[in-house]
């Protein structure tokens, strides 16, 4: 039961829909292996197990026994998937509050900051060409420079607004930090509620 890895970008209209798929696929895998191995440990073997073919069979009994395992999923293997399941209920929430609060752009000395939500970028545009200390400064801290949007970018995530108050370049002209401006998002604890 292969587990699937492919990233899901917060500003696609359909992730919380993949998301969702996702966390169902990862929930049925643990299960699964909780189920492989309390089978195992009855019988000696996974024949018979319901729902699997006679070569998932053979080649999980050959790769017990090569190893030495006293189960098809050791620990570690559970564990792993269960966090990746608190992985992605934790994302599954950051993405519903995101959407339905998003983030906001700010004016700074020389430049506005916009969050455009529809490219899912955090744009900076200067007045003028930066010097190249600001540039070296602005490549440092993940951005890039994009022609056609004329603008510094970055992914429009809490880690690029975080990163922008480090910046002192970017500080808002009101002189509360560029996070201030930004809707609260909740902390860890708060998504777990």
């Amino acid at each position: 039961m292969p587990k699937e890895d492919y990233v899901i970008k917060s500003n696609d209209p359909q992730a919380l829909e993949k998301l969702g798929e996702r966390l169902t696929k990862e929930k049925n895998y643990q299960e699964f292996m909780k189920t492989a191995n309390a089978y195992y440990r009855n019988n000696g073997t996974l024949q018979g197990l319901e729902g699997v073919e006679q070569e998932w069979v053979e080649n999980t009994m050959a790769y017990i026994n090569k190893l030495g395992h006293s189960e098809p999923y050791p620990s570690w293997m559970l564990q792993n998937n269960l966090q990746g399941i608190k992985r992605t209920e934790e994302r599954i929430q950051r993405v519903e509050y995101e959407q339905n609060v998003g983030f906001n752009g700010w004016e700074f000395n020389g430049g506005k900051a916009i969050a455009n939500k529809e490219d899912n970028r955090l744009k900076l545009l200067f007045n003028e060409k930066p010097n190249e200390e600001t540039i070296a400064t602005l490549k440092k801290n993940g951005f890039h420079w994009s022609p056609s949007s004329h603008a510094w970018q970055r992914q429009l995530t809490q880690n690029a607004i975080s990163t922008c108050d480090r910046l002192g370049f970017v500080k808002p002209t009101d002189g509360r930090r560029p996070s201030e401006h930004q809707p609260k998002l909740p902390q860890k604890n708060d998504l777990e509620r």
